[in-house]
């Protein structure tokens, strides 16, 4: 049976890389050939679940540390033998004709590329060939059961009577052109299979070479795949990609089912949970581990909830993905599956009244599994008094931190027993981004800015960017049938304005194509084949040009006609496009186009008033073209019209733009906003969500004195989705698109940021929650410059405990309220902060997302009120999904089978 593991597992652990940041697989990967490379990654995709083939595995790469072997090839054949293996076209195989065609003509031809091609190839293939036959019969890797058959297995083909013409070929140092046609005649074709077993060796051999490296170097130590009682066992265990982690021991015997782990935030908690999982993981792959040793249980899989988002695209508040996760973990276990599972922070999305209720009801669950392993992590310290008094096979450990006046200090290093540090908000004071906030003044202002700023956390947040996203914004508008075309959109949407009047003109010019009914004039497909014949071609003159076609014409009456029927096929195209344009743009719809758009017709139509660009000048079909004619257009194309048709190509990209962002605004029903010059106002009528099915429309006002709302609602009444939605609307206006709302009116602002979906950084050695503090640091600063902001928190300091998260999320929300050229949405489930906030402040927008019971049924009318919620209905919602009484079951049958 496979191991598995899903996504969610691979991105928490950085099993590979993710926006370019480092990975396990990254820390390992050391080849010498991209095959290598590629067989690794699938080792890393595909860990084991049998403890015979993890053991023999290891034992693999332990011989090859001991032995120390050279490898016995060169990288760089490789390069030129995996192109060469990877063109299997009996087409290409070099010929008689070939060679009598390159010795006749090859001055007027030049160099043969295609032959050049495959002499490099077979030279490369001979070398590899020629090294592994001496390395296989050196005994080398003599030693290791499983290696010497793997050598035997190669060494046969290679013995064989059958290949022995290959071997001696390819030992010749020069070889004739007929023995180089014979050796790719072998290599591609005749002894092909024999030749991929070979280089396939060669990478399985760079593989074991690179780990044992690895683990020599980095001074990891292999695991033990252990039979009996054992279920996990490690000594000085560490984060291999943390600078000078600490190592810790650890240790989880029979009967011992769950480990339920607390400490302060950056006490290592994450880090500590990561460092868990990457050594089960590897160890399962039959690798070294970075710990001093290793014991451990054979599982069938492993799963992690540690970095788990919100998913808009589902319609899943962060709340309810976590209660998902919860359910397709369990509903594995339910499956009989011996898993080693992961949780920090259970149910950190929900308030922390269901969040401990659900903590504990889960984790009491978890330890009646008698089967998997289960590691959570949590702020709730009093979920703890609880499962000790119901249950006793969970082990109880801790981060501790130290206090050196108001510094804390943290050694990292796993202690028994359970912790009640709380050090959130002196972190926070620590930061110094209160006193910031505080000690701002008008004065601090800085200049009007002419580019809108934001950043990447907020651009993911909102789901902004990304042809291949599932539902970014960048993707509902995306109906371009150009490549350039799709550039500059991606370019309008990297930089939005900050200018009223530029706003309200670009949106007008987009206003008057949603009223159109057109369509890009020429396919997708017609118009890369008309580029890749006319753009960005060298300003060539017009002798280069004649020289050229001489040369083409020379080739094709030799016989090699393929240059001369591109260049015809590229011809024809070209005018082809040329005429549907020329229809286009004569249309009646560029009669009423506004004044830019109707320049840029003009301008289009007049290069195309060329008598010459019209296909009706060369007949039907391409291979009608003359040589002499051909030429004639080129040189016209090339020489005389080269800068002519590059702006030809600009104006039709930017009117795919205009297009593709029309008929967008139409098939959703999006309006056009109002961008006023000074006010502070933001309001729109009816906004929803445009990447969610029917979604329901809200109300949403803000001015200049009322620039603060603050927003409660249970778990998925649709908090982050309204947030998500305003943002959406505040970043399309102010790039003068479309914005999806009845209508909307706004004084543009300099810059939006947002703070949703916030993950730990342990690249950088930083805790969720001190990710969180780095963020709102990041904004605070922003907004303390006393730029006009639109500022966005959802659930601040949900990485903390409640009553740091109270005291942190009152104290911003107050500091906040002293800066109206800026906008501010905060979401929480603290509904007591509201209540103090709205003693002290008058001006603040209490809002919040009702829930009505049905019954035992929550029903979410995703329709915004005014007011503070107290709705709380996280244990229904986790009851709902039939989690507890799923785990139940499993329990009592295996009661029953007992």
């Amino acid at each position: 049976m496979s191991f598995i593991t899903d996504q969610q597992t691979l991105n928490d652990l950085s099993i590979f890389s993710k926006s370019g940041k480092p990975s396990i697989y990254a820390f390992f990967n050391q080849t010498h050939t991209t095959g290598g490379a590629e067989l690794l990654e699938q080792m890393f995709r595909a860990p084991l679940s049998n403890r015979e083939d993890i053991n023999r595995r290891s034992a693999i790469f332990r011989h090859f540390q001991q032995l120390k072997p050279q490898l016995p090839f060169l990288p760089e054949w490789f390069d030129a033998a995996q192109q060469y293996l990877g063109n299997s076209d009996e087409r290409t195989r070099l010929t008689h004709e070939d060679n009598t065609l390159k010795r006749k003509f090859s001055t007027l031809i030049g160099s043969d590329t295609s032959y050049q091609f495959v002499l490099a190839g077979v030279n490369a293939v001979a070398n590899i060939v020629t090294a592994i036959y001496a390395f296989v019969h050196s005994n080398t890797l003599k030693g290791n059961e499983d290696l010497e058959k793997e050598s035997a297995a190669v060494m046969q083909r290679m013995d064989h009577p059958a290949f022995a013409e290959v071997l001696s070929l390819s030992a010749e140092k020069k070889r004739s052109f007929e023995q180089t046609a014979m050796l790719d005649r072998l290599f591609r074709f005749t002894m092909r299979d024999t030749i991929l077993k070979i280089v396939g060796y060669c990478y399985a051999i760079d593989v074991y070479h690179c780990v044992a490296n690895v683990a020599s170097k980095m001074e990891l130590a292999f695991a033990e795949a252990a039979a009996g009682n054992t279920q996990l066992v490690m000594k000085k265990a560490y984060h291999p990609l943390v600078e000078k982690a600490v190592g810790n021991d650890f240790e989880l015997m029979p009967g011992q089912q769950v480990v339920f782990l607390t400490g302060a935030n950056m006490a290592g908690k994450s880090t500590f949970m990561k460092t868990l999982g990457i050594c089960v993981y590897l160890a399962h792959m039959g690798f070294p581990v970075p710990a001093t040793s290793m014991r451990f249980a054979v599982r069938d899989g492993i799963f992690t909830t540690i970095n788990l988002a919100d998913n808009l695209n589902m319609g899943h508040s962060h709340f309810y993905a976590e209660v998902l996760r919860v359910k397709n973990i369990v509903e594995q276990v339910k499956q009989g599956h011996n898993l080693f599972v992961i949780f920090d922070e259970l149910f950190r999305g929900t308030n922390v009244k269901d969040a401990g209720d659900g903590t504990v009801a889960i984790t009491h669950a978890f330890a009646q599994q008698h089967q998997s392993l289960f590691v959570v992590s949590t702020h709730i310290i009093e979920a703890a008094d609880e499962l000790k008094k119901r249950c006793d096979n969970i082990r109880y450990v801790y981060m501790p931190t130290y206090m050196e006046g108001s510094v804390p200090r943290y050694t990292y290093t796993l202690e028994e027993g359970v912790t009640g540090d709380r050090h959130g908000m002196l972190i926070i004071n620590n930061e110094g981004m209160l006193d910031m906030l505080s000690n701002a003044t008008a004065q601090n202002a800085a200049g009007e800015q002419s580019v809108f700023q934001t950043d990447k956390q907020t651009l993911d947040d909102l789901n902004i960017l990304g042809k291949y996203k599932q539902n970014s914004i960048f993707s509902l508008f995306n109906a371009t049938k150009t490549r350039d075309g799709e550039r500059l959109l991606d370019q309008l949407f990297t930089f939005p304005l900050t200018d009223a009047k530029t706003i309200n003109e670009r949106s007008a010019l987009y206003g008057f194509f949603s009223r159109q009914e057109l369509q890009f004039p020429v396919s997708a497909a017609q118009f890369i084949k008309m580029e890749e014949f006319v753009k960005d071609r060298p300003f060539d003159s017009a002798l280069q040009l004649t020289l050229r076609g001489t040369r083409r014409q020379a080739l094709s009456l030799l016989g090699v006609k393929k240059e001369m029927e591109l260049a015809a096929e590229g011809l024809f195209g070209t005018l082809t496009v040329f005429d549907a344009v020329r229809n286009f743009l004569q249309a009646p719809w560029a009669k009423d186009a506004p004044p830019v758009i109707g320049a840029m017709v003009e301008e289009a139509l007049l290069i195309l008033s060329d008598p010459m660009l019209k296909s009706s000048n060369i007949g039907k079909k391409a291979d009608a073209v003359s040589w002499k004619l051909l030429l004639k257009y080129e040189v016209l194309l090339f020489n005389k019209m080269n800068r002519s048709i590059s702006r030809l190509l600009g104006i039709l990209y930017e009117l795919d733009v205009y297009i593709s962002v029309g008929n967008t605004a139409k098939r959703i029903g999006l309006s056009f906003a109002t961008a006023i010059a000074e006010g502070g106002e933001l309001s729109m009528k009816n906004a929803f969500h445009p990447a969610i099915p029917n979604a329901k429309g809200n109300d949403i006002s803000f001015t200049q004195q009322r620039n603060f709302m603050f927003l409660t609602g249970a778990n998925m009444a649709g908090k982050s989705t309204i947030m998500k939605t305003t943002g959406v609307c505040v970043y399309l206006a102010h790039m003068g698109f479309p914005v999806p709302a009845r209508d909307m009116r706004f004084t543009p602002m300099e810059g939006i940021y947002t703070s949703i979906n916030v993950a730990d950084n342990l690249n950088m050695g930083y805790s969720h929650f001190y990710a969180e503090v780095l963020r709102v640091k990041h904004i605070a600063t922003q907004v303390a410059a006393q730029k006009r902001l639109f500022v966005m928190f959802d659930e601040l300091f949900k990485g903390t405990n409640v009553k740091d998260a109270y005291d942190a999320t009152l104290a911003f929300s107050q500091a906040f309220h002293a800066f109206n050229r800026c906008i501010f949405i905060i979401s929480t489930h603290i509904v007591e902060v509201g209540v103090a906030l709205g003693e002290s402040h008058t001006t603040t927008q209490f809002k919040y997302m009702p829930t009505v019971m049905d019954g035992n049924t929550p029903v979410y009318t995703y329709s915004i009120a005014n007011g503070i919620s107290d709705d709380r209905h996280g244990m229904v919602i986790i009851r709902q999904e039939g989690i507890l009484d799923m785990l139940s079951a499993i329990a009592e049958k295996k009661i029953i089978h007992s």
